[in-house]
């Protein structure tokens, strides 16, 4: 019994290998994109549909540019968060490659937060296409 239940190091590391594509992670990035496409599709044809009607009244027009600002807010939350999550599969297959210091580190992870940690330098000769995911979403 204690034989079987034992496992070496080896064992552990072969299992926690993985050089393939996530394909839970693609996947989310693919919904959140087309989703975030299909509401900007959404949001040109609500507007478009509106282009020319005469307003009924005041509180009429208040809730067209309400849900007109919910389409937009959706949007955008969309393509970020895909943006997001395509920013952190660079970074790690940025990690695996490349040796950054503890503050390149550091930075790289909070690309997508923290807009001072575009002025690290080291990024920008080791970490190029992570800069620009993670520009995108800003």
């Amino acid at each position: 019994n204690q034989a079987m239940s034992i496992n070496t190091a080896a064992d552990i590391n072969v299992n926690r290998e993985h050089h393939g594509i996530y394909w839970e992670q693609a996947g989310y990035m693919f919904t959140l994109a087309l989703s975030g496409a299909v509401l900007a599709i959404g949001h040109h044809v609500y507007y478009s549909k509106l282009n020319g009607t005469p307003v009924a009244s005041a509180g009429h027009q208040q809730w067209a540019i309400r849900f007109g600002t919910a389409f937009s807010f959706l949007v955008k939350s969309c393509l970020q968060a895909s943006a997001v999550l395509a920013c952190g599969q660079c970074v790690w297959k940025v990690l695996r490659s490349k040796s950054l210091t503890m503050g390149g580190i550091d930075n790289i992870f909070t690309l997508t937060s923290t807009p001072f940690s575009f002025l690290q330098w080291e990024l920008y000769k080791e970490a190029r296409p992570v800069l620009l995911v993670a520009l995108l979403t800003w």
